[in-house]
């Protein structure tokens, strides 16, 4: 949870708590390396400056820019996830979630919102505005 310092990790009861930690702290490990390459790109960045002047095209800006704040943030997260204590939850209903992402059959939307619990609120609004964005019929 935000602020608290306690982090609830859930995951699929079939994998063992002990792997699920093992990555956690692999993934927590990074903020090193994302830093330093924070900082390489945070200096490529306005080394490209001049090239909004070029008629080159200005991609290489967003790019520099974009990798800057990706490894910025994954740096961010992976302090929060080394510092937070962290509360592991095994949920069933996410090994359901799991054998249906491995099946080459999509989740219907309908189906979608009682795969894992406590998960109905946020899907219901996902699906909203998937269909007012048009990407999923109002009929399904």
């Amino acid at each position: 949870t935000a602020g608290s310092g306690r982090i609830e990790v859930r995951y699929p009861a079939s994998i063992s708590a002990k792997l699920v930690r093992r990555r956690l702290r692999l993934v927590s490990r990074a903020a090193t390396w994302h830093r330093r390459w924070s900082l390489i790109w945070g200096v490529a960045t306005p080394a490209l400056f001049p090239l909004i002047l070029s008629p080159i095209s200005n991609i290489p800006i967003v790019y520099t820019f974009w990798r800057w704040y990706a490894h910025r943030n994954a740096a961010a997260g992976a302090d929060l996830l080394a510092s937070a204590s962290l509360e592991m939850a095994p949920c069933a209903s996410l090994d359901g979630l799991a054998s249906r992402a491995w099946s080459s059959a999509p989740i219907a939307p309908d189906e979608a919102a009682g795969v894992a619990e406590g998960m109905d609120d946020a899907v219901t609004r996902k699906l909203r505005w998937l269909r007012r964005a048009g990407y999923v019929p109002p009929g399904e």
